[in-house]
């Protein structure tokens, strides 16, 4: 989960200083409490939108833990604006089509293409990836 408080003094380590406002969106401070993906997807648009964002993440480094993830147009359309999909697109695997199995039986239910039919028509690619490729990639940007 993502935290985001805005205030109109800065933060420092001690914690939250004095007069602290809490959602109030007239200022132009951010806190990101979580540095993973998201967090860095949301603090990453927002210093793009011209705000002055801290993250903070409790690990010891920024690093991904898990295996791969699928992102569908809609994900890759964030990324484009974002400006960090061209630095993911070499990281990628372009699969060819998705196959749905039926749980039980194991037999397939249906075909989607993934080709040029399916790129015009949603515009961005459907792409599978590793969770610390995109993470580096936010971190980079």
């Amino acid at each position: 989960m993502i935290l985001i408080f805005m205030t109109s003094v800065p933060f420092s380590r001690e914690g939250p200083a004095a007069g602290l406002t809490v959602y109030d969106r007239g200022l132009s401070e951010l806190l990101v409490v979580g540095g993973g993906i998201g967090g860095l997807a949301t603090a990453l648009s927002a210093a793009r939108a011209g705000r002055r964002v801290h993250v903070i993440e409790k690990a010891p480094a920024f690093t991904e833990i898990g295996a791969g993830l699928q992102l569908a147009p809609n994900a890759t359309r964030v990324l484009h604006h974002l400006g960090i999909l061209d630095d993911v697109l070499p990281l990628a695997t372009f699969p060819k089509n998705l196959l749905m199995m039926d749980a039980m039986t194991g037999r397939s239910v249906t075909r989607l293409d993934l080709g040029g039919a399916f790129r015009a028509h949603y515009e961005f690619p459907y792409i599978v990836m590793h969770r610390g490729d995109l993470l580096s990639a936010e971190l980079e940007a």
